[in-house]
Order: structure tokens, then C-alpha cells, then sequence
């Protein structure tokens, strides 16, 4: 009822808005997607050295990073995978190591589930003030969920130029072309092992992409265009 007497329904993602339509069987008129936006920040040296000392992380070794998938099932599901995929990738990398943030409610099953998987290169900070900090300390940006809207975090990685890895899901490929501005994988610990390593061995692609990635942000995802779509809707212009 709430949703018919609406002016306008808006969606963060094209995909967010498919998946409530398959779901919850609505056929909304009046809709508009509002991407979200990302500005990228500064860090200072000695900010990266302190997370480093707190987190016992070796700033010398291969960092990738995973912004909040601890919070979601969806999410948490997802973040099962990619320690997997280190564990694979170690094998070829024993110096890597990947960040996890967040304190969600899966936060102590994720943890239990990386001892038992003998996944001692996974460390896990819990919730960080500053989610840019970790973000300039990584060398890869991984963001690997079974289901999304078009997550802020992985805007904020676009910003600071990181080469991202990311599942193919919800409002992702909206953000993410394959091989242009990033890497789209399977929901697959080889597959995302495979890209992981491919990155790593081509340092030269890595930054290609992040640097791409970043000119998308600029261009489609920042606050002021997420403004502006609002102005636009609020005027009655959509």
C-alpha cells in the first residue's frame, strides 16, 4: 500500500531492482536508481604504519582486502569462499594476507571457520573508524558476496584506484565491466584463487584496472551525481 502511494521508488542498483521484482512480485511504475557515490581520501604513512602494529600486518607482503561481508548471510557466504581461495593462493604466495573488516553477526562464525580451514594468513580487524586506511594498504580489492545491491565499499575501493576482484552479482556489473575497470568472477574458489594469482602476476594489468576503475568512479559514482539524481526526482523531473 506503502509503495503504491509513492511518488517515486527509487533502487541503489538496476539489479537490486530486478531481484524485488522476481521476489516480491511488485511492478513498480514510478521507479529511478540512485547509485550511491564514493570520494577517494588521503592516508599518511603513519597512519598505515599504526593499523599495521595494531593488526600484526606486514606491510611488505601481498594485501588483498575485504570491506564489511560480515554482516549478511549473503555476505558472510561470500567471504567463506575467498578465505578458501587464499588458502590456494598461499600455496604459491605464502606471503599474502587478507584483511577482513567488520564485527557483523557472523563476525565469530566467520573467525571459527578460518581456524578450521587452517587459514592463518586471514586476519580480522573488526570495525574500522576509517575504512580507507586498510583500502591504501591493500594491494587488491576483493569483494566476494552472493548477493548485493551496489555496495558502498566497493565504490570507496573504485575511488582510491585499487584492481578490484568481484562477484558477478546484484548491481556489481553495473560498476564492474569485466576486464575494463576490474575483474568479475563465479562464486568459485578456483576461479577466484585463478584471478587472485593473475593479478598478482601481472602487476602491470592490477594497475590498469585500478586506475580505470577509479576514472568510472569519477565519472558515475560520486555523491554530486548522486545528488544532482535526487534534485531531479524531488523537482519532479523524473
Amino acid at each position: 500500500m506503502l509503495l503504491s502511494r509513492c511518488d517515486k521508488v527509487t533502487f541503489v542498483s538496476e539489479g537490486l531492482q530486478v531481484k524485488v521484482r522476481e521476489i516480491w512480485g511488485l511492478d513498480l511504475k514510478n521507479t529511478a536508481i540512485t547509485y550511491a557515490g564514493a570520494g577517494s581520501k588521503e592516508v599518511s604513512n603513519d597512519d598505515k604504519r599504526k593499523f599495521c602494529d595494531e593488526f600484526g600486518i606486514d606491510s611488505g607482503s601481498i594485501i588483498l582486502l575485504a570491506l564489511g561481508l560480515t554482516s549478511m548471510s549473503y555476505k558472510a557466504e561470500g567471504l567463506k569462499l575467498l578465505i578458501k581461495a587464499v588458502k590456494e593462493v598461499e600455496k604459491r604466495y605464502p606471503d599474502i594476507t587478507l584483511i577482513a573488516t567488520g564485527k557483523g553477526i557472523f563476525f565469530d562464525e566467520l573467525k571459527e571457520f578460518a581456524n578450521l580451514e587452517g587459514a592463518d594468513s586471514v586476519i580480522f580487524v573488526g570495525d574500522v573508524k576509517n575504512p580507507y586506511i586498510p583500502l591504501a594498504l591493500c594491494d587488491i580489492y576483493t569483494h566476494i558476496s552472493l548477493g548485493e545491491g551496489l555496495p558502498v565499499a566497493l565504490l570507496e575501493a573504485m575511488s582510491m584506484g585499487k584492481p578490484i576482484i568481484a562477484t558477478s552479482v546484484g548491481g556489481i556489473p553495473e560498476a564492474i565491466e569485466d576486464g575494463q575497470n576490474g575483474i568479475l568472477t563465479p562464486p568459485d574458489v578456483d576461479k577466484i584463487a585463478e584471478k587472485i594469482i593473475y593479478l598478482i602476476e601481472n602487476p602491470g594489468e592490477a594497475e590498469k584496472l585500478g586506475r580505470r576503475a577509479r576514472q568510472t568512479l569519477e565519472e558515475r559514482f560520486t555523491w554530486r551525481a548522486s545528488a544532482d539524481k535526487f534534485i531531479e526526482i524531488y523537482s519532479g523531473n523524473l
